[in-house]
């Protein structure tokens, strides 16, 4: 037990004194690609729910920005109708100490409603919430891999009705983990 704490807080102070004494600059913009999947199915092994993702986000200053992003969950069958996205707008909070920069992220959530075939995008007017929360690891001023977990609440009364919902079972099913390439400017 002794000797796994010591790598970890070895690799933890690696981290920090490299962060402290990169040269990258905060971004401006930034473009994400990124990769979900639920925590629950990745415990069970369980690749079939792959959720991608595409975020914008444009940093304000250098530890507050707003994003945007379109969730589309797969598999999809674009010929049978309807399929659902999510849409997420967030303000950004965000501590840039150049190569590592965590963040924490909220804001409302929109589903999104396209049926191809009937040539119609419908946006749903029930507000959700959404949480994110992670950090980026920044190789240069313009490419980052970001690791991340992300929280949508689609039914906040009930959620603060009920706090008991809240347990591990549910938080297993509806938390998205995910890995994102990210190109900043």
């Amino acid at each position: 037990m002794r000797k796994k704490l010591s790598i970890i807080l070895l690799v933890l102070i690696l981290v920090s004194s490299v962060s402290l004494s990169a040269a990258v600059q905060p971004s401006v913009f930034d473009f994400d690609i990124m990769n979900y999947f639920k925590l629950g199915d990745l415990a069970a092994q369980d690749f079939s729910g792959y959720t991608p993702g595409v975020r914008m986000q444009v940093n304000i200053t250098r530890w507050f920005g707003l994003s945007a992003e379109v969730m589309c969950p797969l598999p999809a069958d674009f010929a049978v109708g309807p399929y659902d996205a999510t849409l997420t707008t967030d303000l950004v909070l965000r501590l840039p100490l150049g190569f590592f920069e965590p963040f924490l992220a909220l804001g409302p959530a929109y589903t999104i409603s396209l049926d191809p075939v009937a040539g119609i995008v419908d946006l749903d007017s029930m507000v959700h919430y959404n949480v994110r929360t992670g950090f980026d690891i920044n190789f240069n001023n313009w490419l980052a891999l970001g690791f991340e977990a992300k929280l949508p609440f689609y039914d906040l009364d009930t959620l603060f009705a009920d706090l008991t919902v809240v347990d591990g079972p549910w938080l297993m099913a509806n938390t998205y983990v995910g890995l994102g390439l990210k190109f900043k400017l």
